[in-house]
């Protein structure tokens, strides 16, 4: 991806602020798909966030139920009371849905508190009541090696090209390439798709190993099927001070 000159870095951000379409779905892509060249240190408006999951597959109906819904945003359940996303989802956050795959059976709870990371593309939500029927998902103490392969979540478009979000909840899978940064510059995965990828709409879905969640979608590039997953390990200290948890 060409780099932006300063006045147009701004521009794009601007408007990736103003759009705020997170990502929320797994969109399908070539297996020829080229690896991204974006370098890891380049600056955070030339990866515009994560907004859907292009390809990959939809969640059976009672399958990872931590996996929650706000508005144009993905989210986890990380305790009865919290809820974890992207930092840049942040703004007008006020129901948090859950209890479904599909966005027409879901239940919703209201937020009475937020808290965002100062460096880190991550943010907490409570909720004005416990959710107390659905396990909440365990959080990585570490972030996990090189190599690794996860699954990422999200209601986001199927699309590259654009379109509507997707009503079902959908996964795909993931390769950890390298380490690079969010959009905030805060540690990250870059992540490269194995049989699909986050979008609009996926931002703030969780990504997991065995369980476990490692990463925040925090940015994509549509035309290569890679994003960048904050990483859960690094901002864990915090999410413990603000949660408990």
């Amino acid at each position: 991806m060409p780099v932006l000159t300063r006045t147009r870095r701004r521009l794009a951000l601007a408007a990736c602020t103003a759009v705020a379409i997170p990502l929320t779905t797994i969109a399908a892509f070539a297996a020829s798909t080229p690896p991204s060249t974006l370098p890891a240190g380049s600056s955070p408006v030339n990866r515009p966030p994560v907004k859907t999951i292009v390809g990959g597959q939809k969640v059976k109906e009672g399958a990872l139920q931590y996996v929650v819904k706000i508005s144009g945003c993905t989210a986890s359940l990380i305790s009865p009371e919290w809820v974890l996303t992207a930092r840049h989802c942040m703004g007008g956050q006020n129901t948090v849905n859950y209890g479904s795959v599909n966005t027409s059976s879901m239940k919703s709870m209201r937020v009475v508190k937020s808290a965002t990371h100062p460096s880190i593309d991550l943010a907490l939500l409570k909720l004005a009541s416990p959710i107390k029927n659905i396990k909440p998902v365990k959080l990585a103490d570490k972030n996990p090696a090189v190599g690794t392969e996860v699954k990422v979540y999200g209601w986001g478009m199927t699309s590259k090209g654009g379109g509507n979000t997707s009503s079902y909840l959908k996964s795909a899978k993931m390769k950890f390439q390298s380490k690079g940064e969010d959009t905030y510059g805060g540690a990250a995965m870059f992540l490269t798709g194995i049989n699909g990828g986050a979008w609009k709409g996926d931002s703030g879905g969780p990504a997991i190993v065995n369980g476990v969640q490692v990463g925040v979608c925090s940015t994509g590039d549509p035309s290569r099927s890679n994003n960048h997953y904050a990483m859960v390990g690094s901002g864990r200290s915090w999410i413990k001070k603000i949660s408990g948890v």
